[in-house]
């Protein structure tokens, strides 16, 4: 059987790093791209930043950042604050399906 989860990406095809470029590492979410690897939540206050929306989203801690992304999906896509919240939680959730793809694929 071919596998899909894969952990080297200069191995990966475009293809195959659709289905490995979110993660679980340490108990966290990660995206990784061909560059680099980075917590989303890390990524998420990338985006924010650069965004301004919010720009103070660096100096928040972990808890603080995950209620602010679960009070602004609240926007839907009406706002930007919604869209990186739905962003965020999109990708937490390939993570943990990527997870449990890894522990079926290795048994």
């Amino acid at each position: 059987m071919n596998k899909i989860v894969k952990n080297n990406v200069a191995e990966m095809t475009m293809t195959e790093l659709v289905f490995n470029q979110v993660f679980v590492k340490n108990g966290e979410a990660w995206h990784r791209d061909f560059e680099r690897e980075i917590s989303v939540r890390n990524l998420i206050r990338e985006i924010c930043n650069k965004h301004k929306c919010p720009a103070y989203a660096n100096e928040m801690d972990d808890e603080t950042l995950d209620e602010m992304l679960r009070d602004n999906l609240q926007y839907g896509t009406d706002r930007l604050e919604g869209i990186i919240a739905m962003y965020y939680t999109a990708l937490v959730g390939m993570a943990e399906v990527r997870a449990r793809l890894e522990e079926y694929e290795k048994h």
